[in-house]
């Protein structure tokens, strides 16, 4: 008689505000390598000819600033954990798009520090 039963759980309000909030407490706990981005794009953008330092060192902010929030998040919500790199691999990939015929990236090979796949 109870086959094909379903039992769901309902977290309350409180639990589903902390759950809301995780995002915001990750992109707190990563605040500095956000900073760090931030001034690599600029530097990027102000650069009158880009040289691949610019873009590497962009990816390297990204990859530090995604890489602290995802680890973030995981420690706030442990079933992320199991997904982080490809996670990490998946924020990357409009980067990597993005610059895919810029100049100076073509001209090096397209160097990824991060594969895709």
């Amino acid at each position: 008689p109870y086959c094909a039963a379903v039992v769901t759980f309902e977290p309350g309000t409180r639990l589903r505000l902390a759950a809301g909030y995780v995002g915001y407490f990750a992109e707190l706990a990563a605040w500095d390598a956000w900073l760090v981005w931030r001034d690599a794009e600029l530097a990027l953008h102000a650069a009158r000819s880009p040289s691949l330092a610019h873009y590497t060192a962009l990816e390297d902010a990204q990859i530090d600033y995604w890489r602290g929030y995802l680890e973030a998040r995981a420690s706030w919500l442990p079933e992320h954990r199991a997904s982080l790199e490809a996670d990490l691999r998946g924020k990357m990939r409009s980067f990597y798009d993005g610059i895919q015929h810029e100049g100076a990236w073509v001209a090096a090979g397209r160097p990824r520090k991060l594969p895709l796949s």
